[in-house]
């Protein structure tokens, strides 16, 4: 059994483990708010969070796009930083 890794292939892997840990977690919590609907005091408080959630959609696309739009700004700036000023692109 080899267990020889080199660093880039335990980061990559330490990546993806975060990512799954990260929807487990999401899912857990999803999961939860559903068991707390379920709870007469706290279920109407529920409801009023995902309709929020729902009325938010739209502004949300929007401020998504914007975001996208200006880190595709940045993203030639610092391009073009790179390879205008000698900067290496670890740094």
């Amino acid at each position: 059994m080899d267990t020889d890794f080199t660093y880039a292939e335990f980061e990559s892997g330490a990546k993806f483990i975060r990512v799954v840990a990260v929807v487990g977690v999401c899912c857990l919590f999803m999961k939860m708010s559903y068991f707390l609907s379920l709870l007469d005091p706290v279920a109407p408080l529920i409801d009023i969070i995902v309709q929020i959630f729902f009325d938010m959609k739209y502004f949300l696309l929007v401020l998504v796009l914007y975001m996208y739009m200006l880190s595709v700004c940045f993203k030639i700036i610092a391009q073009s930083q790179i390879d205008f000023d000698y900067i290496d692109e670890e740094d």
